[in-house]
């Protein structure tokens, strides 16, 4: 077995999707609601500038990587409803199956090139 060259990920605290007026399952137009409640709870300027911050680390996650987002967002809440709605518009995003954090797949495009041996017709 090879030795892991990463670090082991901090401990995260455990997330209840209810408690933040989250449900696995959610519409867009859903989860633009809970971001409305935010907004309004936290102003305008305090909440764009964590969406932007959101946003910015989200996109530049390298593919196959984990973003332990715990470690930097305070407001777990607000992290996941604007996460929520990020994935909603690209689906290389997914949450670990208890929310902890967030994962970005890369996608295989199936193309002859990476199929020699598939003759077109």
């Amino acid at each position: 077995m090879e030795n892991m060259t990463t670090t082991a990920a901090p401990p995260q605290r455990k997330i209840c999707l209810s408690d933040h007026g989250l449900s696995p399952v959610m519409t867009k137009n859903e989860i633009e609601a809970v971001i409305v409640r935010f907004k309004e709870e936290l102003g305008d300027k305090p909440f764009y500038d964590t969406a932007v911050q959101i946003y910015h680390n989200l996109k530049c996650m390298a593919p196959e990587s984990c973003f332990f987002y715990q470690s930097f967002f305070s407001n777990a809440g607000l992290f996941l409803a604007i996460t929520f709605r990020f994935i909603a518009d690209n689906g290389e995003y997914e949450f670990a199956n208890d929310y902890s954090y967030v994962k970005r797949r890369q996608w295989v495009i199936q193309t002859r090139d990476n199929y020699p041996n598939i003759k077109s017709k």
